[in-house]
């Protein structure tokens, strides 16, 4: 007599079970779903389960299977289809789901409607459902976790404000490589006053883009070619004053730039000193990004299809090295502050003559180009040791991707690239932070960063090596040590700090 829907406060041991309709022929939201309530329900197991033809939204129960308030159960290897809204919805707490098909959905496959839930994703497969993405719900994420990769994009909804994500100041947001971020809203927006750790591979980016960019993900709107992503179809990343832990690598931001006159896809607030390595910045409104009182360092981006690709103000002063700008509008970079001169060197600006520099302020020690084709700069930028051609790697990653260690643990440190035709030298530099901050640098655990020589075959011959082997020593602080590596052309770069030409990972 009607839809209806059961709560589990204790264990549910279910394998090889069928839920479903009673009703013939069954119809979406014949039922709502079952509601895993509580840490009490932590323990349950759902193994080669079906679940149909539910999602009626009966006492708040939206989904197949719902999971909240530390209710972190297993899932593994079900079906969950024809559902009246979603499959599985999380609400405070983080399940494990594992080799699961979604089809026939009627909305989203997943919500995630609570953003301290940080589900385990692998190996599920999405077909046929209305939407394809993981819906996560607008607000403040006030605690440290990650969002793995779940083969499907991430869509921040409209719930709750205008499609806004907050990292908040004591925070972490971890973004697998291979994630996609997409905004349904054109306000929509990720502010970081904690940290951003968005580490992409060279075939994996961390992409942040439009609901409507099929070739991020997929067609998550599920509307086949009827729409097309467009710049400023979402506002962008903000970064506050407290965010320079943060850390993007291989990371794309399309599309973006929405909001007043002079908005940006990347915003850099006072003293957001982050480092942006081999990341593309491409097709904003307006802004590609924008440095306001910020030292940020941009190593191996591309910025393209922007009006202006770097906006300085109130004397930023950003390092940008190894970048390039092609088919931006208006500048490459464009530096407002007078007092200030923006390192701009060894870049490619669209041509080979280099970038376009018609106003002559050599008698103040500047630079000239009259001739060059490329894209435009402003005064107060050194260009000097233009590149003729795009600079497109080599790109770096290692391996593991992520790596705690105590004291007396050995460990090796894998090195991956692409883009690379011959055999090439590398000096490598290892920093080590210790529980207690302090930061030492391989191999002699001092202050003083010494160069590690490695040559680099060519990728064709091998595309992994083994980079080096690192042991933490017996008798030192107890805790988990944090490996910072990073690499440059022998004698080619002043090493400071984990920044470098090849940034290889944080651990």
């Amino acid at each position: 007599d009607g839809p209806t829907n059961f709560t589990v406060y204790g264990t549910l041991i279910a394998d090889g079970v069928l839920f479903t309709s009673n009703s013939v022929p069954p119809f979406p939201r014949d039922w709502s779903g079952i509601r895993f309530s509580g840490p009490s329900a932590a323990h349950s197991i759902l193994s080669n389960c079906v679940f149909e033809y539910g999602g009626a939204s009966q006492n708040d129960v939206l989904a197949l299977v719902q999971c909240e308030d530390g209710a972190d159960i297993t899932i593994q290897n079900c079906t969950f289809s024809h559902s009246g809204l979603y499959g599985i919805l999380t609400d405070g707490a983080s399940p494990r789901i594992t080799g699961c098909t979604f089809s026939d959905c009627e909305r989203f496959p997943i919500y995630q409607r609570s953003l301290d839930s940080f589900p385990d994703y692998s190996g599920n497969v999405f077909i046929d459902n209305a939407y394809r993405g993981v819906l996560v719900a607008s607000g403040t994420i006030e605690r440290s976790g990650t969002w793995q990769n779940p083969g499907i994009p991430y869509v921040v909804s409209l719930f709750g404000g205008v499609g806004l994500l907050d990292v908040a100041q004591n925070a972490t947001l971890t973004l697998e490589p291979g994630t996609t971020v997409k905004f349904i809203s054109r306000q929509g927006r990720l502010d970081v006053h904690g940290e951003l750790r968005a580490e992409g591979k060279p075939l994996q980016p961390v992409t942040f883009t439009s609901f409507a960019n099929d070739w991020a993900g997929g067609d998550s709107n599920g509307d086949g070619d009827n729409s097309a992503p467009a710049p400023g179809d979402f506002a962008g990343l903000t970064f506050f004053s407290k965010s320079s832990g943060s850390f993007l690598s291989c990371c794309e931001v399309s599309f973006a730039g929405q909001g007043r006159q002079g908005s940006a896809a990347v915003t850099l607030s006072i003293g957001a000193n982050l480092l942006f390595n081999t990341c593309l910045i491409d097709h904003s409104l307006d802004i590609g990004l924008k440095a306001s009182s910020a030292n940020p360092t941009l190593v191996g981006c591309i910025f393209t299809g922007n009006q202006t690709a770097v906006l300085c103000k109130n004397d930023a002063m950003p390092t940008i090295d190894h970048c390039s700008f092609f088919q931006n509008s208006e500048y490459a970079v464009n530096n407002e502050s007078v007092n200030t001169t923006i390192r701009a060197q060894n870049c490619f600006w669209g041509d080979a003559t280099g970038p376009s520099d018609t106003s002559d302020d050599t008698s103040s020690g500047g630079l000239y180009n009259p001739n060059g084709q490329g894209d435009h700069v402003s005064d107060r930028v050194d260009y000097s040791g233009f590149l003729p051609d795009p600079f497109w790697g080599p790109t770096f990653s290692i391996r593991p991707n992520r790596t705690m260690c105590s004291a007396g643990d050995n460990f090796r440190l894998l090195g991956a690239y692409a883009n690379l035709d011959g055999e090439r030298s590398l000096d490598v530099y290892v920093a080590i932070m210790f529980p207690t901050g302090e930061l030492v640098f391989y191999p002699h655990l001092t202050s003083i960063a010494e160069p590690i020589p490695v040559v680099l075959p060519a990728l064709s011959a091998l595309p992994e090596f083994e980079l080096l082997g690192l042991q933490i020593p017996d008798g030192a602080p107890l805790g988990n040590y944090y490996v910072f590596a990073a690499g440059c052309e022998p004698g080619a770069f002043e090493f400071v700090s984990n920044i470098a030409y090849y940034q290889f990972g944080i651990y």
